[in-house]
């Protein structure tokens, strides 16, 4: 059977492309991010919780930064374009 570890390594992987959801954590608005991508994997946060490395498109110098998956919305999964 498969874990729900394995869906979010799956569905958050590096190459994924995203947008905040409208309730993420961040300062400000989450709309003004843009689209981010995602360049690194999920890793645990020891409280039941994942966070990913997302660079962040909308703003001034490309930031990357570590966000809660929860924080995030799929525009674009990563893969082949075969």
């Amino acid at each position: 059977m498969k874990t729900q570890e394995y869906y979010i390594r799956l569905d958050y992987t590096t190459g994924a492309l995203v947008k905040p959801s409208p309730s993420a954590r961040v300062e400000g608005d989450p709309a003004s991010l843009g689209v981010g991508l995602i360049v690194g994997d999920p890793e645990a946060d020891g409280h039941g919780g994942y966070r990913v490395d997302v660079k962040w498109m909308g703003t001034k110098r490309q930031m990357i930064w570590k966000m809660y998956i929860e924080d995030l919305t799929i525009i674009s999964p990563a893969g082949d374009l075969k």
